[in-house]
């Protein structure tokens, strides 16, 4: 009997884009000794459904009994590259086709008066989400002017694909603050032109809206995923860079593995639960207007 499994395991005893299996060690023949057991997935075999030879094992006692204490062979995908090194590599790591980051866990972050990012704990799927405070600012629909008037999340990653990816952005489905505003946002990668994403639909009902653009990644490696307020009133809660391993699923991917984690700064006013937004929504409206 053969027994295939198909991991993602890294840099040998250590694993840098997954999660799932860590291998301790591994000899240098390649062969490595780890506990596993397994079950039937079937809980009862109906003796009518029963060859003539199982009914025969059945009788004898030994139909349980069989391959125990017998060694099978395992294949392992393993994906071990010679470079980079684990100390090397800083943010997010690329792992079966895709880097997936909970917003409120940014490397840096833009703020321009009067308004700031700020985190709502208890606000999210699978964590936290971001959002743009006041909501009264006005729009930064221009290309021209989103690199340098607008606010911006930066998010270390590193892949080992290049080419086309997807950013897709999973927010709290909501509507334009008023007539004068969208509900878009803004990416980017390293030193490239922001491209604007805005919503076409938004799933009330899943409590989910996604907001998508296509970046080129041009080489492996190291970059900086850039994400820039275009309208106020846009809560995000995850951000996905998909090279077509995404697959369908109601909470979208877990959260990519992540070195050398930054510790977020503990900024005035930077992380709001939902009764603080209550109470602090109103008097931070009227500070915006008294500086309009």
């Amino acid at each position: 009997m053969k027994l295939r499994l198909c991991v993602f395991v890294l840099f040998s005893s250590m694993s840098l884009g997954s999660q799932q299996i860590v291998i301790e060690d591994p000899a240098q023949d390649g062969h490595v000794t780890f506990a596993w057991s397994s079950s039937s997935a079937n809980e009862w075999t109906h003796y009518e459904t029963m060859s003539e030879s199982q009914r025969a094992a059945f009788r004898d006692g030994s139909l349980g009994k069989r391959d125990a204490g017998k060694l099978f062979e395992v294949a392992l995908s393993v994906f071990n590259p010679e470079s980079p090194s684990v100390t090397s590599v800083t943010g997010f790591v690329e792992s079966h086709g895709y880097v997936s980051m909970e917003a409120e866990h940014y490397a840096r972050k833009i703020d321009k008066t009067p308004a700031a990012w700020h985190v709502l704990e208890g606000l999210g799927r699978t964590g936290a989400s971001v959002t743009i405070l006041p909501t009264t600012i006005p729009s930064v629909a221009s290309l021209e002017h989103i690199a340098t008037q607008s606010l911006v999340l930066e998010y270390d990653l590193y892949t080992f694909t290049e080419g086309e990816a997807t950013i897709q952005l999973n927010c709290i489905p909501s509507n334009a603050i008023n007539a004068d505003h969208g509900v878009g946002l803004a990416v980017s990668v390293d030193d490239g032109d922001p491209v604007i994403t805005s919503r076409t639909s938004s799933n009330v009902l899943d409590n989910f809206m996604t907001l998508k653009a296509k970046v080129d990644m041009r080489k492996q490696g190291p970059h900086q995923l850039k994400v820039w307020m275009v309208d106020p009133g846009v809560v995000i809660d995850k951000i996905i860079v998909d090279f077509g391993g995404v697959k369908d699923s109601y909470l979208g991917p877990p959260e990519s593995v992540y070195h050398s984690r930054p510790v977020r700064p503990n900024w005035e006013g930077g992380v709001i639960t939902m009764k603080d937004q209550i109470h602090r929504q109103a008097p931070m409206v009227e500070k915006s207007k008294s500086l309009s």
